[in-house]
């Protein structure tokens, strides 16, 4: 077996690998963040006092849970909140790429290639390497800036339906 053929974790490949990876987990941080923040402003609260409920939420499914919920109570019409739900079960097959991206064991070898130990147990085992390329997680990184994009867009719906409503201002407050 040659040098190129053993996995390394400090091969060039690998350094730009796990960069990738890095740069995958910040981009989910930064959607978490932008759910979180939305949140706050639907709640109409104070951006600190907020902070101290969003910051008890974990994961993203249960951040947008919380966000869809303060929408259908400031009073986001009811396909706004149906293409919510849409994005929400698209979020949860995101997060569990997200998962495998970053908490999955990877070799990545000199040569490039890199594959990653995926091992999960839902309702069947599945215990195997799996060849994910470096490209195939930076491709992921901007299916969560689109991802991001999208939600930006829903909460700008949401934010147009409260304020149609009769006798409603900015965010439904009392016009």
């Amino acid at each position: 077996m040659t040098d190129d053929e053993l996995y390394r974790q400090d091969s060039e490949a690998a350094e730009k690998h796990y960069a990738a990876i890095g740069r995958v987990a910040t981009a989910w941080a930064e959607f978490e963040y932008i759910t979180d923040i939305l949140s706050v402003r639907l709640a109409r609260a104070p951006e600190n006092e907020g902070a101290c409920l969003t910051a008890q939420i974990a994961g993203s499914a249960r951040k947008l849970d919380a966000y869809i919920s303060l929408a259908r109570e400031r009073g986001a019409s009811k396909k706004t909140i149906r293409e919510l739900c849409d994005f929400a079960k698209d979020t949860t097959g995101l997060q569990e790429q997200l998962n495998r991206i970053v908490h999955d064991q990877w070799m990545v070898y000199p040569s490039g290639f890199a594959q990653r130990l995926e091992i999960t147990a839902r309702k069947k085992l599945i215990a195997e390497f799996i060849p994910h390329q470096t490209e195939t997680v930076t491709q992921f990184m901007a299916k969560i800036r689109e991802h991001i994009s999208r939600l930006e867009d829903l909460d700008a719906r949401v934010v147009a339906d409260i304020q149609a409503l009769p006798g409603k201002s900015s965010l439904g407050t009392p016009g």
